[in-house]
């Protein structure tokens, strides 16, 4: 080894020790844009914006389990009788918590509150979690969700059929993709589906990335086969797979497998 690799070596030991007296052991990607920020002296074209927003939702999502975990404590953690502090904590942190708790553990806590004789508070809290899932435009359509053998208390199947029966939105297309993979869409996912544009299967196609990207295009191509109703679904997606396949030679070779041409 050279003078000028034990100077490098030595340079790159002083910047490693300088870091871990900050307590920095790796650098993700809000660190590199904030670097990005740092070297072009302005924050546009950086990334920074992006991240920082990333990495804020992750952190207020974490708090927010954190909250509701919390909250359960007061049941495992302990033989205290406290039915009135668990009760109103178990409410407190669902509601704070609401977009973070799946279905599992909704029906986990009304279940609980029921036990207690908490029986309208436990409706009311099923109610403010589908307040929120229409808030957000989220399927009603329980059925489809892994997992849903296990949403043990009756009353939310009950209100969230009631509710899904009268409302009429548009259910974004990511949304149905888990639907669409696996055979099983609703009677709301389908009129969404019919809804959606050739450039909103376009964008479809091109956020999925793995195993299911297949068993998309495969799902999404069978309605050609469907009546003229919902034949609109399979020849706007295949609309789409036309357009993404002229943008490059490797995109028009990849979808021959599907029978996709780009002169088609």
């Amino acid at each position: 080894m050279g003078a000028r690799d034990n100077n490098e070596t030595e340079v790159n030991q002083s910047w490693a020790n300088l870091l871990n007296t900050y307590n920095i052991m790796e650098v993700d990607e809000l660190d590199e844009t904030i670097l990005k920020v740092i070297e072009k002296g302005f924050i546009e074209e950086t990334g920074f914006i992006e991240a920082a927003e990333e990495w804020h939702h992750k952190f207020v999502a974490h708090d927010l389990d954190q909250s509701f975990s919390d909250a359960w404590k007061l049941y495992h953690n302990t033989f205290a009788n406290n039915e009135t502090e668990l009760a109103n904590a178990l409410i407190t942190s669902l509601k704070k918590s609401v977009t973070q708790v799946n279905t599992m553990n909704l029906s986990g806590t009304t279940m609980l509150l029921r036990f207690l004789e908490r029986e309208d508070d436990a409706n009311e809290l099923i109610e403010y979690y589908v307040n929120s899932w229409i808030a957000e435009k989220r399927s009603l359509e329980l059925k489809k969700f892994p997992f849903a053998s296990d949403i043990k208390d009756p009353m939310i199947w009950e209100i969230f059929e009631a509710r899904a029966k009268k409302i009429e939105y548009v259910i974004p297309l990511p949304d149905i993709t888990y639907s669409i993979i696996n055979n099983s869409i609703t009677n709301a996912e389908r009129k969404s589906l019919r809804a959606a544009t050739v450039n909103d299967f376009y964008n479809l196609f091109n956020q999925e990335h793995g195993d299911n990207l297949s068993r998309l295009i495969t799902g999404s191509l069978e309605f050609l086969q469907y009546p003229p109703e919902d034949r609109v679904i399979g020849e706007n997606a295949h609309a789409a797979l036309v357009r993404i396949g002229k943008e490059s030679r490797l995109n028009t070779r990849r979808l021959t497998s599907y029978n996709i041409h780009a002169d088609s």
